[in-house]
């Protein structure tokens, strides 16, 4: 059963690694945005899921795809309900 507590500890988690891709992304370092964008996939069902991985492959070969990319994802996560 989830807690008051778990959902806190979960909701300050997800905001955390969206603050992390955040100033990854303004800071060029797409190595970071890929590694939160794998870590958010954990934590989201489908399609956030699907878009976070699309995200983190984005990383590795279209930098510029991924960085309009992420805004889009992390609007969706605030709809997304975490799993």
């Amino acid at each position: 059963m989830e807690t008051a507590a778990t959902r806190s500890t979960t909701a300050r988690s997800i905001g955390e690694r969206c603050v992390g891709a955040d100033w990854a992304l303004s800071h060029g370092d797409f190595a970071a945005l890929r590694h939160m964008a794998q870590q958010l996939a954990i934590r989201f069902p489908e399609p956030a899921r699907c878009e976070l991985i699309r995200l983190a492959e984005l990383c590795l070969c279209d930098l510029d795809a991924a960085g309009a990319l992420w805004p889009r994802v992390k609007a969706q996560l605030h709809r997304a309900t975490p799993t």
